[in-house]
This record gives structure tokens, sequence and C-alpha cells, in this order.
């Protein structure tokens, strides 16, 4: 984490000095849609860990779309939103557990020319998460699978505030990128922490 945070900080501020150094146009389309899936892992903590159970680390992928548009006329400055669904699933205690969230993000990316054709940057802001769907399968047999949102056991948070921090790259219309995502607030049953690595295209 203390790796990638320091990554991130010198993408801003190699973006600082690109800024500072000139007032160029970047060569970039002032706005654009693009597609995305990945892999991402995530750990949350349930009531069940509370109480001295195992934390469950979730593995798991996820697909979406995005939108991004420039925020000023050098095209440096870009807000990004879009949506995000990430199915997750582990090995617990009771079963096995199965996780649908849907993810949108309020992001902003200082952008810079590396290359040709290719852009490195920054990204961060704030995400909504709320889990669509969650059920754990239980391994007791004739036990029907259960809401992971509103037993007991888990009463894992349905809706979530998240920190959202990543470092990207683009060559063409290509789309390399890796992120994490932290929770805002005081809530203790809840995701703790993810990162992925997603893959995409812009049109």
């Amino acid at each position: 984490m203390k790796r990638f945070l320091l990554l991130f900080a010198l993408c801003i501020f190699c973006t600082g000095l690109s800024e500072a150094q000139t007032k160029k146009v970047l060569d970039l389309p002032k706005y654009s849609f693009g597609v995305r899936a990945g892999f991402l892992t995530q750990n949350i903590q349930s009531a069940y860990e509370l109480v001295g159970g195992n934390a469950d680390n979730f593995m798991g992928c996820h697909v979406g779309g995005t939108f991004e548009v420039a925020m000023n006329s050098t095209r440096r400055w870009f807000f990004q939103t879009g949506v995000d669904f990430q199915y997750q699933t582990s090995e617990g205690a009771y079963g096995n557990n199965h996780l649908l969230f849907m993810e949108i993000p309020v992001m902003f990316a200082p952008k810079f020319c590396v290359g040709k054709n290719v852009t490195l940057y920054p990204s961060f802001g704030l995400s909504y998460t709320v889990g669509l769907w969650g059920k754990v399968a239980s391994q007791y047999g004739d036990v029907d699978a259960f809401d992971i949102f509103s037993d007991f056991l888990y009463n894992i948070d349905r809706h979530g505030a998240n920190l959202r921090l990543g470092v990207n790259t683009t060559f063409k219309n290509f789309y390399l990128g890796v992120g994490v995502r932290l929770p805002i607030g005081l809530r203790l049953m809840t995701p703790e922490w993810s990162c992925n690595i997603t893959l995409g295209y812009n049109f």
C-alpha cells in the first residue's frame, strides 16, 4: 500500500511539473466513453469476524462502462464517472460466499503525455457502492442459502462511500489501470479495502 501511495504521489508531482511547463493543448478528445473489465480482491469484515471469526478475502471480477470529459481548455484535467459491476466470492466458515456490488465513481484525473499516443495519469475521488445481491451457500446440506447483507452473523453494509485512488495509462484507445478503494466512515461491518487491475478500451 505504501508503494502504491508513493507512486500515486509521484504521478501527481510529475503532472504538476508538466502543467507548469506548458499551456499547450493536449491532443486528447474532449470527452470519451469506455468499457472496462478486470480482476479484484477485497477484504470484508463482518459481524462474525468481530466476535473472533476469520477475515474473508474475496476474489472476483468486474465489468463496467466509463465516461470522461475535459474540465479545462488545455485538456489536462478530466472528470470521470461511470458504473461498475463487481462479482466476488470466497470460502467462509459457513459455506461459499457470493457478492454482487454496483459502484458509481466520481473521479478527477490530471493527464500528461509521455510519448506518442501514450498518456499516464493518476486518478482520485469518491465512489458510492451498493450491494445488489449476496448469498452464503451453506455447507450444511439441507440448510438454505441466506442473505449475506441481513443475516446477523454477517450483516455486511449494503451501502457505502469510499475513497478511490488509481494509476492509469493509455496507448491509443487501449487502457490499463491499477486502483485501490478505501471505505469512508465508522462502519464496522463493511468492506475494508479492495484493489483491482483493469483493462479497457475508449471510444
